[in-house]
């Protein structure tokens, strides 16, 4: 989810390369990302509060017709809008962690 996120996705490379005591320097994607309020595919940038408020209006509501013994009870789950979808696809690259233990996707180890 970084990619919408104010994220400094290039932060775990530079962490080998630069001084350990002096301030972290942001990088100029990073930069680029917060000046323009907007991801490299032109989405608009959250905080993860943000994108969870956004995400929380999908919602399942249960629709109910008819009246007493001939009432008919259906599920209906609102639409996601574009953003939700983007949300939703970069969820759905992320690996998923078999009974907490084995990555399916690459099939390391998940850190303790």
């Amino acid at each position: 989810l970084a990619p919408l996120l104010y994220v400094d996705e290039d932060l775990e490379p530079t962490r080998t390369t630069r001084d350990p005591v002096s301030r972290a320097a942001p990088s100029a994607k990073s930069q680029t990302k917060r000046n323009t309020k907007t991801s490299e595919d032109g989405w608009p940038l959250r905080r993860w509060d943000g994108l969870l408020q956004t995400m929380a209006t999908i919602t399942e509501n249960t629709c109910r017709v008819g009246e007493e013994k001939l009432a008919v009870r259906f599920p209906r789950v609102t639409q996601s809008n574009d953003y939700q979808k983007r949300v939703t696809a970069l969820l759905d690259k992320m690996p998923r962690w078999l009974n907490n233990k084995v990555c399916p996707v690459n099939g390391t180890e998940k850190p303790t």
